[in-house]
């Protein structure tokens, strides 16, 4: 079901979308997937799909997103897809979206506190750089990054600004992605936190971090201002 159901997403995208109008989809991996891997779940609900299934026992981005978009109620129950893509009028595709005025998300990354090593590391600091993506419709998907704050998880400071322009701001999730950067190996995940673009609030917040099985890494927290309009 999967790849037959990204083909249509892709390629029919309106008449996937006509569907959902009207029948419950259950998006499920091809039988053939055995390693317990994830499809991504984004693509689908850009087009109305209910329900996606997921291996919980596999962390990863998917798993982040799936835990992300229940942040909108509390993680009490079902959310509700936007108002758009239930109405029957509507001619919505993803994969075409020239006449939608852009929403611009501003985010500004000051700084962290108590951020973890990852496992890889042979000290007890980090070399801590934070990834911001924008999951969504296709030309809202997008990643930036900070630089790499040297030897410093105590406090490390950035001050990084960065504008996101989001065509469906009522579909796109944020995903915060802290990683440690070992020289020779590279970037390694510390912590990450994935949220509704749409109920992000304007200010100064704290980012609380979680591990890559969604528990608290607790006191760790990056420090951001956000505004948009």
């Amino acid at each position: 079901m999967g790849p037959k159901a990204q083909q249509l997403v892709r390629h029919s995208a309106q008449d996937f979308i006509y569907h959902t109008k009207n029948f419950l989809t259950r998006i499920y991996p091809k039988a053939s997937r055995i390693d317990s891997s994830n499809l991504q779940p984004q693509e689908f609900w850009n087009v109305g799909c209910q329900m996606v299934a997921l291996n919980m026992q596999s962390p990863g981005v998917p798993m982040d997103l799936q835990d992300g978009r229940f942040q909108d109620n509390g993680r009490c129950g079902y959310v509700l897809k936007p108002d758009f893509l239930c109405d029957l009028d509507c001619t919505f595709d993803p994969n075409n979206l020239l006449t939608h005025r852009p929403f611009y998300l501003h985010i500004k990354v000051i700084s962290g506190f108590l951020l973890p090593p990852s496992n890889l590391s042979k000290t007890n600091t980090a070399n801590p750089v934070v990834t911001l993506e924008i999951h969504g419709v296709p030309p809202d998907q997008c990643r930036k990054k900070t630089r790499v704050a040297k030897n410093n998880a105590f406090n490390p400071q950035w001050n990084k600004s960065f504008l996101f322009a989001i065509k469906v701001p009522e579909l796109a999730m944020i995903r915060f992605c802290l990683q440690d950067h070992i020289p020779v190996v590279g970037n390694k995940f510390v912590g990450q936190y994935t949220l509704p673009v749409t109920c992000i609030s304007k200010g100064y917040r704290h980012i609380p971090l979680l591990n890559r099985y969604g528990q608290s890494l607790l006191p760790a927290s990056l420090f951001v201002h956000i505004w948009y309009d």
